[in-house]
């Protein structure tokens, strides 16, 4: 261990024993006067993996508010955990729940609870994400965390048995049935033949003439990546015959892209799929409300980021009215593309222009933070150094800085 880290370290364990009382969940709007944390510009000067992680924790120590504290921490956490430092992220994060409930404020706790609990599924520990549920009383934020982490669980390796056991811990039956769905085509998750019957039993109960078209959609990629490709085509051919029946072209595309999609997870290649997709493609052209442009962009805008039209997937931000709408749809393309992307550059930097409009201070940075992390997925980190100096708040600025480490 290098004497950097063996500072990181002693730096946390000490911190870890101080006391300091939260008066707000929120800080106060920031101060319009632009000023760079001093430790993260020296950082900057001469930029290591090393000077990332000290700075943050230097931030920390001198931060009195227990959940700016969190907040930076959880940057730090983030990325001991991608550059394989697991012990010491585990050390981090319980600094950062300790930190978090020192406010005895069960807003503020859940804050930062929603921001950890997903670095607690990239660790796999599952058992205890699901423990930290109980401080959240709002059943609609439960289940949203809870498909974090059946998400992480499938990516890790679930069994169709154990994915069926989430049923009971979401509140919203319906609303599990279709992540149940979700998953069952996007990973590998072989089903017993009991389980598939009871499904097709499920999705053939789907009332509505559009909701029941995506669920046999999803059907049939299910089928076909559990081997019975027969079956699943006879239920494609039955789709195309009943696309023939809809109106409506916003309607149209979304049903084409729904097939699309489940072609794709079912793992259909080659012309098959390209029709499909030309063919979505030209459903979608026929769209004028510029509000369902958005809807049929978060089908479409995946796929095409996958089978290699980045361009016209990034384009279509355009069609989303509200700034955290585009910034939310970037950031999704750019989670799938682990490379620098010049159009996801090039669009994140019209973005920042944008932000740079907005009047509340507090909210620019949101909106940076969430750009910075975009930033990271595409490894780009001359564009993370573009967005961190324009966070306008220290404690974001060394939480963006520690999210730099893994590029240094």
């Amino acid at each position: 261990m290098n004497k950097i880290s063996l500072f990181i370290t002693a730096s946390l364990v000490s911190f870890s024993s101080a006391t300091a009382q939260e008066t707000s969940a929120r800080k106060q709007p920031l101060n319009k006067a632009h000023q760079m944390n001093p430790a993260v510009e020296a950082c900057l000067e001469n930029l290591s993996q090393n000077c990332a992680l000290t700075a943050a924790v230097q931030t920390v120590s001198e931060e009195s508010q227990a959940m700016e504290r969190a907040k930076v921490l959880h940057g730090v956490a983030q990325s001991m955990i991608d550059i394989g430092q697991i012990d010491r992220a585990k050390l981090v994060l319980t600094m950062a729940e300790e930190a978090a409930r020192s406010t005895q404020l069960s807003i503020a706790v859940q804050v930062a609870l929603k921001e950890a609990i997903p670095l607690h599924v990239a660790l796999e520990n599952f058992d205890y994400a699901e423990s930290l549920l109980s401080d959240f009383t709002d059943s609609s934020i439960k289940d949203t965390l809870l498909t974090d982490i059946v998400t992480g669980k499938a990516t890790a390796g679930i069994s169709f048995e154990g994915l069926t056991e989430y049923r009971e811990k979401f509140s919203n039956a319906r609303r599990f049935f279709w992540i149940k769905l979700k998953l069952l085509q996007e990973y590998t998750i072989p089903v017993p033949a009991e389980g598939l019957s009871d499904l097709k039993a499920e999705v053939l109960s789907v009332s509505g003439s559009v909701s029941s078209y995506r669920a046999r959609a999803a059907l049939a990629s299910i089928l076909w990546k559990n081997q019975k490709q027969e079956e699943a085509q006879v239920i494609f051919d039955q789709l195309d015959q009943e696309f023939l029946t809809y109106s409506g072209e916003a309607v149209k595309a979304r049903l084409a892209a729904a097939k699309l999609t489940a072609m794709y997870h079912a793992g259909i290649s080659g012309q098959p799929l390209d029709t499909m997709f030309d063919f979505t493609k030209r459903q979608g052209h026929a769209i004028n409300s510029m509000t369902e442009k958005g809807y049929f962009a978060e089908q479409l805008g995946p796929i095409e980021m996958i089978l290699g039209e980045g361009a016209s997937a990034v384009f279509r931000a355009t069609y989303f009215d509200q700034l955290m709408d585009q910034i939310e749809y970037v950031h999704k393309l750019a989670k799938l593309s682990t490379t620098s992307n010049y159009a996801i550059n090039q669009t994140i930097q019209s973005l920042l222009v944008a932000v740079n409009k907005v009047e509340d201070s507090y909210e620019r940075d949101v909106y940076r933070m969430r750009l910075i992390q975009s930033a990271r997925s595409l490894s780009d980190k001359d564009l993370m150094i573009m967005i961190l100096k324009q966070l306008e708040d220290d404690d974001n600025q060394a939480k963006g800085l520690a999210l730099m480490a893994p590029l240094l």
